[in-house]
């Protein structure tokens, strides 16, 4: 029974949640609408319509990872972006 109690519970914040994942503009008054009117399902419908719209998702750029940044990018056709580089020989490039 808790189970099912816990489901209907992430359905009716479905909303938030999709919004909150996505770091839409307008979380904030979709978790309004959503809260307080959730139970009328018009304004389930219409939080969960706004939290969909992609064009109001922010695009955060993600950092790039500390292994990422630790070595540079290695391309297969450039033998001198093999990380680590080859210890110096003494002779001359050819």
């Amino acid at each position: 029974m808790a189970v099912v109690g816990l489901a209907l519970i992430a359905l009716y914040f479905l909303p938030t949640i999709i919004a909150a994942a996505n770091d839409h503009r307008k979380r904030d008054s979709i978790i309004v609408i959503n809260l307080f009117l959730g139970w009328t399902l018009i304004g389930w419908v219409v939080s969960l319509a706004m939290s969909v719209d992609q064009s109001n998702w922010q695009k955060t750029p993600r950092l790039p990872s500390e292994s990422s940044r630790r070595h540079p990018p290695h391309h297969p056709d450039d033998p001198s972006t093999f990380w680590p580089p080859a210890p110096p020989t003494g002779l001359p490039p050819a």
